[in-house]
């Protein structure tokens, strides 16, 4: 039977989760990124509302906001984003939408930020990394998602996921294949790569 670990606080007990999970797959974070996701983690559990805005929407109006207000909603965006991809790609597909898409919605608000700020504040590398590891942490949320004993991608989500480089969607398509699955993509012109 596993222990009973009782934290003494919130943070406490999602940053115990992070490194947990970041220790037995194998997932090296920054100490900064780490921080940064345990903190969206709080922030998500205290507000859940995160996930209610329409994203396309709330980026296209980003570009009437300017210096601070801009900044937040972009990450707001991209803080949305990592949480749908991550624990709820399940509502990827209630949107009509690819996990593909809010991975790379995500990347560009984080992005975003980090052109908007890289001349004026410290914390511009952040985004530029958050941006850069979008990919890990949506699948560090994935297999924390796990935990309870299923996975949350079927097998279209899963080669949607390889097709933007996840290592937890490769793992789920070589379940459902029984393989090491070969990631087809049709380009527009309908040529087929691999």
């Amino acid at each position: 039977m596993d222990k009973l670990i009782v934290h003494s606080s919130v943070t406490s007990a999602w940053h115990s989760l992070v490194t947990q999970v970041c220790q037995v797959r194998s997932i090296t974070l920054s100490e900064d990124i780490e921080s940064y996701l345990v903190y969206l983690l709080i922030r998500f559990s205290k507000s859940p509302d995160l996930l209610k805005k329409i994203i396309a929407l709330e980026f296209l109006s980003t570009h009437s906001l300017h210096g601070a207000a801009r900044s937040q909603q972009l990450r707001d965006i991209g803080d949305s984003c990592l949480l749908y991809s991550g624990f709820f790609p399940g509502m990827a597909r209630k949107r009509c939408v690819t996990i593909g898409y809010y991975v790379n919605l995500g990347r560009s608000a984080y992005s975003s930020i980090y052109e908007q700020q890289v001349a004026t504040s410290k914390s511009a590398e952040l985004y530029r990394q958050l941006g850069q590891e979008f990919v890990a942490l949506m699948d560090l949320l994935l297999y924390i998602r796990e935990m309870d004993g299923q996975n949350y991608l079927d097998p279209l989500q899963a080669i949607e996921g390889c097709e933007v480089g996840s290592q937890y969607a490769r793992k789920v398509l070589e379940q459902h294949t029984a393989s090491n699955p070969t990631i087809w993509h049709i380009d527009n012109n309908r040529n087929i790569k691999h």
